[in-house]
């Protein structure tokens, strides 16, 4: 009888990604469930949460929707893109440069506990508090009466 050695196949080489040299645009941090491993040439496939301060090209804030997206990952980052399983929950920091390739890069991931809810919806750019006008300014107290003259 022959006997091999057990063979475990190397981890899939990640495309990593160096930030532009400049300040983002924006960066965000969103809670996600990991859809898709990166490897080879895809990205990270994650379902996230609403994001309700997102901001367009000229700086409105216009929020996100949940859904499924790719988050390329930065250089850094590829010991914990191969710590991933299809199901974990994360919590991942990405940032935007406008007019870049790739336009966002995820710059870092940590886990999060397997009990954790991924909210799923709309986002509600209002609540962000940048598009939202602000507060009217309370009343002023009342002055208190004057006391009453001593007898």
């Amino acid at each position: 009888m022959v006997t091999l050695p057990a063979c475990t196949p190397a981890p899939p080489e990640i495309v990593a990604h160096v930030p532009p040299p400049r300040t983002p645009d924006a960066t965000y941090t969103v809670r996600a469930r990991v859809v898709e491993l990166p490897g080879g040439p895809r990205d990270l496939i994650a379902y996230h949460e609403p994001i309700d301060n997102f901001k367009d090209q000229s700086g409105k804030v216009v929020g996100m929707n949940s859904m499924k997206m790719d988050f390329p990952i930065a250089k850094g980052l590829e010991d914990e893109a191969r710590s991933l399983f299809v199901g974990k929950k994360i919590e991942m920091t990405f940032s935007v440069w406008w007019g870049n390739n790739p336009l966002y890069i995820t710059t870092n991931i940590k886990p999060l506990p397997a009990d954790t809810v991924i909210r799923e919806g709309r986002a509600n750019p209002g609540a962000a508090g940048e598009s939202a006008p602000a507060p009217a300014p309370a009343p002023a107290p009342a002055p208190a009466p004057a006391p009453a003259p001593a007898p």
